[in-house]
């Protein structure tokens, strides 16, 4: 799993990412949306003052996914449980970092609690739509448009397939039957794609109609493409979650790190490098101590007719300021923390003493590595 470009935002406590690619497809959606739309001009709305009415709309729907989704971060912290990291995208929010999954009665809650608040703020927005008076149109319009597309989004929400919120109870209940996140996350994945193909597959029939038809069809294309690739990469991370939790991170770097002596010249440490390229990142070493570590992106640093004459010692990253963990954390802490922080390296100690240092290709390698020797034993 790469990591895609994402806005990061934090809002009300929670840890949203937004993808850059959605964001920008969504926004083209919602221009297209506005300009198909737009009032005639001889009609008593001006274009000006439809576009700005439009304008607030879209904030306040793109708000409203924003209080959905803090709503389920809001009960997972009363629950004592970090959902960690969400996506957004056109229908909600899906999980993008790699935390404990929790249990099914917490996943039940938490996902219960997104369509609850959309519920609740489309029917305070329909009060105050029912008491505003009747000028300004576009206004009273707008909260009439935002109060049902809150009671819709927590209508749609509860449909039975991921990424879903009904999609996620569902997965609570098959894992509570089955005790595995495994099977849930599969049962609930199947039906989210099946949800997902049925709006795809309306919104391109819409897409051939009337005007507004044809806008209400490229927004159903949008969620149901979102729905499946969200689906989709929920297998994924639910793969890396459950095996992470199984392997340390002492496991993962045991005789993986090639060890490069800091007086070597870069030309010397190049040839240890590339002959074991798919170890991990190399550690650098000084009268027998670990000192810093030496990422092949750092010898950019220097002109090719420097390395003969430069030391690794120049080169490396020193040892402080890179976070750390214990060989005991699982490699599941180990991608929650490489999610989080910029270096993108994490060092691995046992008793303090630094053993090795592991990084997110490395992670993912040796996980996948591991899943395809177990898959050979059981066709043996």
């Amino acid at each position: 799993m790469h990591p895609r470009p994402a806005l990061a935002v934090r809002f009300l406590g929670s840890s949203l990412s937004i993808p850059l690619g959605w964001l920008f497809i969504t926004l083209a959606a919602a221009g297209f949306t506005l300009s198909t739309l737009r009032p005639s001009a001889d009609s008593s709305i001006g274009v000006p003052h439809w576009y700005l009415a439009g304008t607030l709309l879209i904030a306040g729907a793109f708000g409203s996914l924003l209080l959905h989704e803090v709503g389920h971060a809001a009960v997972a912290r009363r629950l004592g449980y970090d959902p960690g990291r969400l996506a957004l995208y056109p229908f909600g929010g899906a999980r993008a970092g790699f935390n404990d999954p929790g249990t099914p009665r917490q996943n039940t809650l938490v996902a219960l609690a997104g369509p609850l608040t959309s519920l609740a703020l489309g029917l305070v927005l329909g009060l105050i739509w029912w008491l505003l008076p009747t000028e300004p149109v576009l206004l009273r319009r707008d909260v009439g448009y935002l109060a049902a597309v809150n009671i819709a989004l927590a209508g749609i929400n509860l449909l039975p397939g991921y990424p879903l919120d009904g999609g996620r109870i569902f997965r609570a209940l098959v894992w509570y039957l089955h005790d595995d996140y495994t099977i849930g996350t599969r049962a609930a994945v199947v039906y989210g794609q099946f949800i997902a193909f049925i709006a795809f597959a309306g919104g391109l029939a819409l897409l051939g109609s009337g005007r507004a038809l044809a806008v209400w069809g490229l927004w159903m294309v949008l969620v149901g493409w979102a729905m499946s690739r969200a689906a989709r990469e929920e297998m994924a991370r639910t793969f890396f979650v459950v095996a992470g939790a199984e392997i340390s991170a002492g496991e993962i770097v045991a005789g993986i790190n090639p060890r490069i002596d800091a007086a070597q010249s870069i030309d010397a440490a190049l040839d240890v490098l590339l002959a074991q390229e798919h170890g991990g990142p190399a550690l650098v070493e000084e009268d027998g101590r670990v000192v810093g570590i030496l990422p092949l992106d750092r010898l950019r640093r220097f002109r090719r007719a420097e390395w003969p004459h430069r030391t690794v010692a120049e080169a490396m990253v020193p040892l402080a300021g890179l976070p750390r963990l214990e060989d005991d954390a699982s490699v599941r802490d180990v991608l929650v923390w490489l999610s989080e922080v910029e270096a993108g390296v994490l060092l691995v100690t046992h008793g303090g003493e630094v053993i090795g240092a592991i990084d997110r290709r490395l992670a993912v390698t040796r996980l996948l590595d591991r899943a395809r020797a177990r898959k050979r034993l059981v066709h043996r």
